[in-house]
């Protein structure tokens, strides 16, 4: 039968049903002063390893409320599954995840590196020969078209300065972006222009700026267009400071 046993020592011997173990309740050598255990009532049920142990660590505690936390911090590997690390975010869903990169980091800026002729009354690519910049690594100087790449499709804004000179005068100077080789797609391409039929200008600077709404594989290249007297006229390039350029950065 199962024995409460009271020794002189100051412990309490809790014995099983068939007294070959128990459990002992000891009292220190020295209190200091009285101190009282209160036990939960007959309503809480102590369940198997909830009990704190003698250093206060808590790691046998399966369900702390972290409002309960006073001081220290939770390990990262506790807030989450996956790899926390300097690259990566905790997501609502308790996972980590890498960290998306911004829009904005997506983008390219070329220039042609030298002045270049376009002949009167005829449409041309711009030569943009030359980089600044091309995160994506879309832009060709060879063909003077960038590409959107995988995963880039989306709102870009796009936008060009061209300034266009004729000894002579111009009447009209055109500088418009394309996608896919033509000028009248709705939502990815613009025709900005600058006309004059009064007046012969020998030096014009043609702007344009929007944002278009592109997917993987559409390219975008920057034409051209001078219509003045019978002779060509000159596209300035060069970057110092830039004086034509081409540039797109990526919204979303």
């Amino acid at each position: 039968m199962a024995e409460i046993r009271v020794k002189e020592t100051g412990t309490i011997k809790l014995f099983e049903s068939d007294n070959t173990s128990s459990v002992t309740i000891a009292s220190p050598a020295s209190l200091g002063a009285d101190r009282t255990v209160t036990l939960p009532d007959a309503s809480v049920t102590l369940a198997s390893g909830t009990m704190l142990a003698t250093d206060g660590s808590g790691a046998s505690l399966t369900a702390l409320n972290a409002s309960e936390l006073g001081s220290g911090t939770v390990p990262t590997a506790r807030l989450g599954t996956g790899t926390a690390s300097s690259s990566t975010i905790l997501y609502g869903d308790q996972t980590y995840k890498t960290e998306p990169a911004s829009g904005l980091s997506k983008m390219f800026l070329a220039y042609p590196s030298a002045d270049f002729n376009i002949t009167n009354n005829t449409t041309h690519i711009a030569e943009l020969d030359a980089e600044a910049f091309d995160t994506q690594s879309g832009f060709n100087t060879s063909t003077f078209r960038y590409t959107i790449q995988t995963g880039d499709a989306g709102k870009w804004l796009i936008g060009s300065t061209m300034q266009q000179t004729h000894a002579n005068g111009m009447r009209e100077a055109i500088g418009f972006v394309t996608c896919n080789g033509a000028y009248n797609t709705a939502g990815k391409t613009m025709y900005p222009y600058w006309r004059d039929t009064d007046t012969n200008l020998q030096y014009v600077s043609i702007d344009t700026c929007g944002i278009l709404d592109l997917s993987e594989g559409d390219y975008l290249r920057l034409e051209c267009h001078m219509e003045g007297v019978a002779t060509d006229g000159t596209v300035k390039g060069g970057n110092n400071p830039y004086e034509t350029f081409f540039w797109g950065v990526k919204l979303d």
